[in-house]
């Protein structure tokens, strides 16, 4: 919602060929029009699918705008009242002079320090429809899952997640909604030890059999649901120091006497723990059941080719 139409706006600025003067009233158009809070998503509701249709429309129509001569402003980012001060006053603060406008050599030279790199390795991929801060977690279940069979399942005395604060506090033991379950921690260790799969289309189908109802007589719903009940999540305070570079989760389960756990410190999809190749092509075909993959070809000569041309191939631009 707020970089991501900074983000399309400057997207949409590139692939239409935007001159600088007629980019930069882009950008300040998308960025007047950025918004969209984090409570939107931790409440449990729909505003975060919002936030992103929201923000690649506001790219969209700030392009447009602009390339026909709408004025956005190059100050809507760095200005007084701009983006910067509203969203990160500290941070505007800690770069601006004493008459409270940005001190362009200071902020020329954190550029020089962060723009000469690259930051794909700051970005992650998804295996799971859940937030990303339970994802060490739900590894860390599947890891253990395989030590165990239906029958240890039933003998499961606690299971104790141990992991670092923003991760602990996704403790919604009783989500009403797919939003809301989207955010708990109980439920995806839950449906991860007690179901074949963690997929849009495996919870959609534990949905339509009772997940969230009161009364439930499927045999899978009250598996899930008996498993939730012997869950305790706890704040630890080591790994809250391996923060934020890391997302660490511990899971320990105990059954039979037995007493197994596993740590996770970098969730699948980091660099660090990468996704397969087929994995993200797997994703992607679950979600775009109507694309021809073929068309993907392309990706595996990615870069002796433009972005334009690999949209192009990709059906994604009007020719």
């Amino acid at each position: 919602g707020t970089i991501g139409s900074i983000a399309a706006g400057a997207v949409a600025s590139k692939l239409l060929n935007l001159d600088l003067e007629k980019t930069e009233h882009c950008l300040g158009l998308a960025t007047t029009q950025s918004s969209g809070l984090l409570e939107a998503d931790h409440a449990g509701t729909m505003g975060k699918s919002l936030h992103i249709g929201n923000a690649v429309y506001n790219g969209i129509i700030s392009e447009c705008l602009a390339k026909n001569g709408f004025t956005g402003g190059e100050s809507l980012i760095d200005g007084k009242e701009g983006f910067i001060k509203a969203m990160a006053s500290r941070s505007y603060d800690d770069y601006a002079d004493e008459n409270g406008n940005i001190d362009y050599e200071r902020i020329g030279e954190f550029l020089d320090n962060n723009l000469n790199k690259f930051h794909i390795n700051e970005v992650y991929l998804k295996k799971y429809p859940f937030c990303r801060h339970i994802h060490s977690t739900i590894d860390s279940a599947l890891a253990l899952k395989s030590d165990l069979n239906g029958s240890d399942l039933e003998s499961i005395s606690s299971i104790d997640i141990e992991t670092y604060r923003i991760a602990s506090e996704h403790d919604n033991f009783n989500p009403k909604n797919i939003q809301e379950l989207k955010q708990s921690l109980p439920y995806a260790v839950a449906i991860s030890l007690a179901c074949d799969e963690v997929s849009l289309d495996s919870i959609d189908e534990l949905i339509d059999k009772g997940l969230f109802s009161e009364e439930v007589s499927e045999e899978e719903i009250l598996k899930i649901k008996n498993i939730v009940n012997k869950i305790n999540v706890y704040e630890n305070e080591e790994l809250n120091q391996l923060t934020p570079e890391k997302r660490p989760s511990k899971v320990i389960i105990k059954y039979n006497d037995k007493i197994q756990e596993n740590t996770t410190y970098y969730p699948l999809g980091e660099v660090e723990n990468p996704l397969l190749m087929e994995d993200i092509l797997e994703k992607f075909r679950l979600l775009n059941p109507k694309f021809n993959m073929n068309k993907l070809q392309i990706i595996k000569h990615i870069e002796d080719n433009s972005i334009r041309d690999v949209l192009s191939e990709l059906g994604l631009l009007d020719n």
